[in-house]
């Protein structure tokens, strides 16, 4: 295409994924909706990734590669992927997951017909990383169709709170939908730490600042490792570390949302009385569980296990 300024920026941060980067780029060249760029940044690769996707960037002009010199951290590769993007609408591309063709064209569709809405979703199916078998294909229906959901529900599906409750658990994948990039340069301007967690924090402010628009077809195939990829929060077997993280994960999820400058001032002040709970009820585990341990196992038993 060449044009300077596409509507919809591909940012794609990769990392030694020399096994599908190829498959994956290639999904994005035959995109039926062509005015897009490719924004690629290679966290320092060492298996082959950059070579490939040289060549491909010789193919199509439309593909802009960054390579750091040292490995810099996912978040920070983050960033560079959208301070790479020109276009309107942006989307943070997995580097080893397929899109469908008309992926960017019925996504793009949504939003432009919606236009407070600031994300743009889809189905999806999950496949094992290692030899591509299907796990499962998630959809949202019913009492989970962010189209018939009320802004507060679906904010709170974004969110660890309601992780374990139905579909909600998949929420976190709104992350790969197409976003309105303004959108999202405001948050990372205002937030330094915002990369982190973002698959909910991000969905979670898009629904609480115009809606999140869902479209009911099977447009990303989800490469992952492990059969159910929980959230792991801190090393399980150090009970200390996991307690830790989940007060850091609240107190940073709460921060998050007042400082978005997006948020009406209202919301500020609601969503943190709605989430104390999960605080609240995090803490009253943690005091039995020890408490528990400390009655059955003794004094040096709940030492250990802290350590």
């Amino acid at each position: 295409m060449g044009k300077q300024n596409p509507k919809i920026s591909v940012c794609m941060p990769v990392w030694n994924t020399v096994d599908h980067i190829e498959e994956t780029v290639e999904g994005w060249i035959a995109q039926a909706f062509e005015d897009i760029e490719i924004c690629i940044s290679d966290n320092a690769s060492d298996d082959g990734t950059w070579e490939i996707l040289r060549r491909l960037a010789k193919q199509d002009i439309r593909i802009r590669l960054n390579r750091n010199s040292e490995n810099l951290g996912a978040a920070k590769n983050f960033r560079i992927t959208h301070d790479m993007a020109t276009g309107d609408y942006m989307v943070w591309a997995g580097s080893d997951d397929l899109y469908d063709p008309a992926y960017c064209g019925k996504l793009l569709r949504e939003l432009e017909s919606n236009p407070s809405c600031q994300l743009a979703v889809c189905a999806l199916r999950r496949v094992s990383r290692r030899d591509d078998t299907l796990i499962e294909e998630v959809r949202y229906h019913d009492n989970y169709d962010p189209n018939r959901l009320s802004a507060l529900a679906t904010m709170l599906h974004c969110l660890p709170r309601t992780r374990e409750a139905g579909l909600a658990s998949n929420y976190c994948y709104f992350c790969l939908g197409l976003y309105r990039r303004a959108f999202v340069s405001v948050l990372l301007k205002n937030d330094p730490d915002f990369i982190w967690r973002f698959e909910y924090k991000l969905p979670a402010l898009a629904a609480m600042c115009g809606g999140i628009r869902y479209v009911d077809e099977v447009l990303v195939t989800k490469r992952i490792w492990q059969q159910r990829d929980k959230v792991v929060m801190g090393d399980p077997t150090k009970p200390r570390q996991v307690h830790k993280a989940r007060v850091k994960w609240w107190v940073e999820t709460m921060q998050c949302f007042i400082r978005a400058p997006v948020l009406p001032w209202y919301w500020k002040l609601v969503v943190p009385v709605i989430y104390m709970p999960v605080a609240v009820n995090a803490a009253k585990v943690m005091v039995v569980q020890y408490a528990y341990l400390y009655a059955s196992k003794g004094r040096k038993q709940l030492q250990a296990y802290l350590r």
